[in-house]
């Protein structure tokens, strides 16, 4: 959006700016796109802080889109640790894709044994669980 390259231009000349959490996710896909390794670091800390059970399947896929490796992992830890409230949001379907599939996996795979022997999930004609 016009606005989140206008951030992104007063963060290249030095001025300060500020952006909202809703903002950050376009400021990080700008960041990585233009190679601001600086703007990409403190966006993915501003998301990570942001970071909610409804949010963070979504920051998952922005963090993976935008190779933010601090991000990604802060996010697949946040939904191991609340995988089962995470799981039962709208946002954690679109992780159902063929495209994301991996997430779900690495996320999966993150699960203490306990909680995977409990766990069964459908992701096309692929069922995952005990």
């Amino acid at each position: 959006t016009a606005r989140t390259f206008e951030v992104f231009l007063k963060f290249l000349d030095g001025t300060l700016c500020e952006a909202s959490p809703e903002e950050a996710p376009d400021l990080l896909r700008c960041a990585d796109f233009y190679g601001v390794t600086d703007l990409k670091a403190r966006c993915g800390i501003a998301l990570q802080r942001s970071a909610t059970v409804t949010n963070v399947s979504k920051l998952l896929i922005c963090a993976d889109t935008c190779n933010a490796g601090p991000l990604r992992e802060f996010c697949i830890n946040y939904m191991v640790k609340h995988f089962d409230k995470v799981r039962s949001e709208a946002s954690f379907a679109a992780l159902m894709t063929d495209t994301h599939r991996g997430l779900v996996l690495e996320v999966l795979e993150q699960l203490p044994l306990a909680h995977q022997s409990n766990c069964y999930l459908s992701i096309g004609d692929v069922t995952f669980g005990a």
